[in-house]
């Protein structure tokens, strides 16, 4: 959750390697009392606009004061939760309220509310490091020397302080280092202390293994004790990835990466990288723990004091930041960045490294009308009517289109580009803002629309009447999330549970029997109690998420869809031994969709009706379904059956692409990166694409693209339009203009 400086007008020059006099020494990152700030007077003025971001726990909302000011509200859901986490979120709240220091995400207030722990934070709209990084990556650009230089002053002095309180982060990742806006006086922030751990009087070490596996120090990875430097070791790989663009250490699996980091070298920094820069992430890399130096002694070493002239006075900022409740927001109104800052996975769909207003386009990529280019010229048409309007989502089904705009309005037309419609609240084919009085989330089936409200109240628009009317799915229930087929729907409740209902003719209510329910949705059990995250639902075929990243399916398996373990067939990372060709047919009880064994955790997933995609927890994209019309995005393996074919397996092309948002549509499927490009594979228009192909964007004069949908006859996307105080490239790292 934070943001770069407004001037980089006067870079430091590379430190010399001879010292002419010792610089004098950075404040003390010791804190002053814990004295957490109070909540504002006027607290109950803050609404929750709509969600921001997923994490594993819970959901992260965007609150919005009247008078423009904004703060983040990480809801953790302690329904459910075992007593060790419930543990690990409590502890959490404690830890937030000890730290005071400019570079870490500001704690603002808590409370526990219907069994719902309420984290509410500083709203940072810059984005996270990762996404700078993904950024940087798509346009091989490295960051200026000056801008790695003064983040890692930054991130010295943040772990420092947190050191100083007794408090080993145990997850320092670009992911969990977040851009502010320039008005906080700071670059950088470090945040997520979802599994810090509170050091104890008697010991400096702690034994739990946790963290992002890339980021981890040796010793975590040996099992052996660990104190402070494990996060200083974090750190080294991160300053490696500002330098090279990539991880200092990599395996094709969790074995191999482990080696990796245990026994050999980091792979060697590009070429003409400084030299003060080399020997410091030598310097926290070394793999002996008593070696590499604390954060205490790195804040305080030559080369950190040659880099504090770029760094605010932490002591000052974190005064200030005590002592202030919220202030206005004078930067950018893009909350799709901060979707990251709770978000231990990589969900959501609305993560973005870009900012500035979003627009809305459409593009004709129906195959009967190959009227709307191919990719290379795509003729991509502004949605006039959205003119102004930042939109923050969309959803579309073969009858119905709608959009979001961040201000909460509703806007719905006909996905019929050839007639209109006689559905009351999509009649036009053109863009019209419904009347709704609260700000909702929004879903759209064949002849319904759905709204999900901030206050978890779902209400349902049928196409024959002229206002919602609110859904009863029992006392004390709160939906956090839903998604529609062509005529059902899945809901999914803040305590994990599942419901559903509509029609079930191919079982894709998951509730054991082929019965429509056309009454108050009915709770759907999964294998082995599973808590349902998120769902994604597509004809007759429907798709649900667990907490612990398990995916599972229901529904029409005509084409493998559902991608269930036969009992007939091998393992799905031998695809030669798979000579069984799987029955089609339909499944009405929730089964595991069986990915490859290289695959720990699915983070996201967009459901289709013939093929769907998902993207693994280490960034990967799987597809599966049927592969006629290129709809997998790669080949079949040399003697593959076609069942074989049909089950999930990694596109390539996309390994290195950071993709953060999914869209299947019934002939083609889209993929957004964190640096806002668009790939796209199948049936476009005319063009088939059997491997993900880049879509070209000059038409939308440097917009980035951010998500969509699509509707058998347009794709829409969202594309967010480069403004005074975003993010753009001049040649040499990230410049905030």
């Amino acid at each position: 959750m934070a943001s770069a400086p407004t001037d980089h007008s006067d870079p430091l020059p590379p430190p010399t390697t001879q010292e002419t006099a010792t610089p004098p020494p950075l404040p003390s990152p010791d804190p002053p009392p814990p004295t957490p700030a109070d909540p504002p007077a006027d607290w109950a003025a803050f609404v929750p606009r709509f969600p921001i971001g997923r994490g594993q726990f819970g959901v992260v909302y965007l609150l919005q004061h009247p008078d423009g000011r904004k703060a983040i509200d990480k809801r953790v859901q302690l329904c459910g939760l075992s007593a060790a986490q419930r543990r690990e979120t409590e502890n959490e709240a404690a830890l937030l309220r000890r730290l005071a220091h400019a570079h870490v995400v500001r704690y603002l207030h808590s409370f526990t509310e219907a069994e719902t722990l309420h984290l509410v934070m500083e709203y940072c709209g810059g984005g996270s490091l990762a996404d700078a990084i993904g950024a940087q990556i798509e346009r091989r650009a490295p960051f200026a020397a000056a801008a790695v230089r003064r983040w890692a002053a930054q991130l010295a002095g943040a772990l420092a302080h947190v050191h100083s309180c007794r408090v080993i982060h145990r997850d320092v990742k670009p992911a969990n280092v977040f851009l502010c806006d320039a008005a906080h006086g700071a670059d950088l922030k470090l945040g997520d202390f979802g599994i810090s751990r509170l050091l104890s009087s008697q010991t400096d070490f702690a034994s739990t293994a946790v963290g992002t596996p890339y980021y981890l120090a040796p010793e975590l990875i040996g099992g052996s004790g660990y104190d402070g430097r494990a996060d200083v070791w974090s750190l080294g790989c991160i300053l490696f990835e500002l330098l090279a663009l990539r991880r200092p250490f990599s395996g094709e699996n969790m074995g191999q990466l482990a080696m990796a980091i245990l026994r050999k070298a980091p792979a060697p920094l590009p070429d003409g990288t400084p030299h003060d820069l080399q020997e410091l992430c030598f310097q926290l890399l070394r793999k002996e723990q008593a070696l590499r130096p604390t954060a205490q002694d790195l804040l305080h070493s030559a080369p950190m004091n040659k880099y504090a002239d770029a760094v605010p006075d932490a002591t000052s900022a974190a005064a200030a930041a005590a002592s202030e409740s919220l202030t206005p927001d004078g930067g950018c109104d893009d909350v799709d960045a901060a979707a990251s800052s709770a978000s231990t996975q990589r969900a959501g769909g609305l993560a973005s490294s870009t900012r500035g207003l979003r627009r809305a386009y459409q593009w004709d990529t129906s195959p009967e009308s190959g009227m709307g280019g191919g990719v290379a010229a795509p003729h991509w048409q502004l949605l006039e009517p959205l003119l102004g309007v930042d939109v923050v989502q969309l959803a579309g089904s073969r009858f119905a289109s709608v959009a979001l705009s961040a201000a909460g309005g509703v806007f719905c037309w006909s996905s019929n580009p050839t007639q209109d419609m006689e559905l009351s609240f999509a009649r036009s084919r053109r863009p019209k803002e419904l009347k709704v009085e609260s700000e909702p989330v929004v879903a759209v089936t064949e002849q319904s629309l759905f709204l999900l409200t901030a206050e978890y109240e779902l209400l349902q628009w049928d196409g024959s009447s002229e206002a919602p009317e609110p859904i009863r799915i029992g006392s004390g229930v709160k939906v956090v999330q839903i998604s529609c087929g062509d005529a059902h729907c899945l809901a999914v409740a803040d305590s994990g549970a599942l419901y559903a209902w509509g029609a079930a003719d191919e079982g894709q209510l998951g509730l054991g029997d082929f019965d429509d329910r056309e009454g108050e949705p009915q709770q759907v059990e999964l294998p082995e109690g599973a808590r349902v995250r998120a769902v994604s639902c597509a004809g007759a075929v429907s798709l649900a998420l667990s907490h612990d990243g398990v995916l599972f399916s229901c529904g029409n398996d005509e084409f493998g869809q559902l991608a269930h373990r036969s009992s007939l067939s091998a393992s799905t990372d031998d695809p030669l031994s798979q000579t069984q060709e799987v029955l089609p047919g339909s499944c009405c009880l929730f089964g595991a969709v069986h990915v490859p064994k290289s695959v720990e955790r699915i983070a996201q997933m967009a459901c289709g009706p013939t093929h769907s995609a998902a993207i693994t927890d280490d960034g990967r994209v799987l597809s599966w379904g049927l592969e006629e019309g290129g709809r997998l995005g790669r080949a079949r393996a040399p003697r593959a059956s076609a069942s074989a074919h049909r089950r999930p397996a990694v596109l390539p092309e996309l390994s290195d692409k950071l993709v953060t948002a999914l869209c299947v549509s019934p002939t083609h499927a889209l993929a957004f990166t964190a640096a806002g490009s668009l790939w796209v594979w199948g049936q476009v228009g005319r063009e088939l694409h059997e491997r993900p192909a880049q879509v070209m964007g000059e038409a939308l004069d440097g917009a980035a693209f951010v998500h969509g949908c699509t509707t058998p006859w347009r794709t829409f996307c969202v594309a967010s339009v480069p403004s005074p105080g975003g993010i753009a490239d001049e040649g040499d790292g990230l410049v905030i203009e």
